[in-house]
């Protein structure tokens, strides 16, 4: 969904079933069978392009699976100047923090995370090539707009040329 408000930029809901079928595989002599999950969200961009900030996006999660409890998980990120990310959150119970910084096509991403023995430190490095989905999406919304002005252009033109030649043969 997308807004048009000063602070909501766009609010996405997502929902993710896995397993949903019991299915499974026999060892020996026992039948194992993959666990059940349900993943569902929220995510809302909020302030967008406010002094220096590209936005705020936080979003929320809860992860279901075959034991009895759900699995919470809440976060923030800011988006500064489009090339800085920071952000913060919760999974579990375990905090974690982490940053971002883009430079052109690559991105450079470090995490610190609370698992359950101790603290992990990750770190990502990854680029791009090409134009975007979206880029490509509003490309082709211009080329079809492009092409109809034309084809109204053309049509306008020959009808006003028709009525210019009936009015001077009129006259004539």
């Amino acid at each position: 969904l997308e807004s048009r408000t000063a602070w909501l930029d766009a609010v996405t809901f997502s929902a993710t079933g896995s397993n949903l079928v019991k299915q499974g595989i026999n060892l020996v002599d026992e039948r194992i069978s993959y666990p059940f999950q349900f993943d569902g969200g929220i995510t809302a961009r909020l302030f967008p392009g406010t002094g220096g900030l590209n936005g705020v996006t936080v979003s929320a999660r809860v992860i279901k699976t075959d034991t009895p409890d759900p699995t919470m998980a809440l976060g923030i990120e800011f988006d500064i100047a489009g090339s800085i990310h920071a952000r913060g959150g919760m999974h579990g119970g375990n905090p974690s923090v982490g940053a971002g910084l883009d430079y052109k096509s690559m991105r450079f991403d470090y995490a610190l995370v609370d698992r359950d023995l101790g603290g992990l430190h990750m770190f990502s490095l990854s680029t791009f090539f090409g134009q975007s989905v979206d880029e490509k999406r509003r490309q082709r919304v211009e080329e079809r707009e492009a092409e109809f002005a034309a084809l109204m252009s053309e049509k306008v033109s020959g009808r006003n040329q028709d009525i210019i030649n009936d009015l001077v043969d009129r006259g004539r």
